[in-house]
This record gives C-alpha cells, sequence and structure tokens, in this order.
C-alpha cells in the first residue's frame, strides 16, 4: 500500500455518508455498499467482488469481525453487520495491505468522514485494534470496528 490517504476516496466516502449508508431496508443499503465497492474499483482499477453473509433481520446481526477477504477470488465477504469501516479494512487487504495496513488504511479514511464516530469508539461502542500498541479499544476482541 503506498498512499495513505486518498482524496478520491475521501470524497466517495462523503457521498456516501450523504447517502446515509446504515439506513433503508437490508436491499437499500446493499446498494449502498455495492456503490461504494463500484467507486473503490474505478479508483484502484481493480475488479473485487462483495458477498454480502449479513442476516436480513436486524435483530439476528452480530459483530462484524468475521468479515474477511479472499486473495484467491478477490472477494469481501462482509459478515454479521453492515459496517462501513470492516467493509474499508477489507479493502485494504484486496489492496495488498497487511493487517496493520489495513487497519490504519479503514481508520483514517473513516474517521476523516465520519470523525463525529471517533466519540462512540472512545465510550466502547464501536471497537478497533490499538495498532500503536496492541489491545483493543472498547475492551472488545475485534480487529476492526463495529458500528
Amino acid at each position: 500500500m503506498e498512499e495513505m490517504v486518498n482524496r478520491e476516496v475521501i470524497e466517495a466516502l462523503r457521498v456516501l455518508k450523504q447517502m446515509n449508508p446504515w439506513s433503508g431496508s437490508p436491499e437499500e443499503i446493499e446498494t449502498k455498499f455495492k456503490w461504494l465497492l463500484e467507486e473503490l474499483n474505478r479508483i484502484y482499477a481493480k475488479e473485487t467482488r462483495l458477498i454480502f453473509e449479513v442476516p436480513k433481520r436486524e435483530e439476528e446481526r452480530y459483530p462484524s469481525w468475521e468479515s474477511y477477504y479472499d486473495r484467491s477470488t478477490d472477494t469481501i465477504y462482509l459478515q454479521g453487520r453492515y459496517s462501513v469501516i470492516t467493509f474499508l479494512h477489507e479493502y485494504a487487504h484486496a489492496l495488498g495491505g497487511n493487517e496493520i495496513e489495513a487497519q490504519a488504511w479503514a481508520v483514517l479514511h473513516f474517521f476523516t468522514v465520519w470523525p463525529e464516530k471517533l466519540r462512540a469508539a472512545k465510550e466502547g461502542r464501536i471497537l478497533v485494534r490499538n495498532i500503536t500498541g496492541g489491545g483493543v479499544w472498547g475492551g472488545g476482541r475485534s480487529t476492526t470496528m463495529r458500528l
């Protein structure tokens, strides 16, 4: 991963923020995530795919930390719940980032566009691994964030 903050990614995330990515039916939410995937694929000249493994009923959803990127098929599997930062984390793996690079890339892009979510992270309502010294902010076991 050559660059940490990409201005085109920030602009795409600002548009996504205006769409309110967590609102609507599961189909509407998935359409917004697919739009972001298309934008990132355009920016990075990739053909990464996205498969949703998120329960349709909100009460059946669980934290997204089981999401993963399959390098052999260039596919992101978003599991548990619709999480923008988890999606960004997995996309960073698609760009070749290791675990620490993926965490940093996702966090930097996400909080640049959603700085208001920093408070939730500090209060433990969003989980994120502390990439500077191990451990987890928010007291959980996630390697990404939960929204």
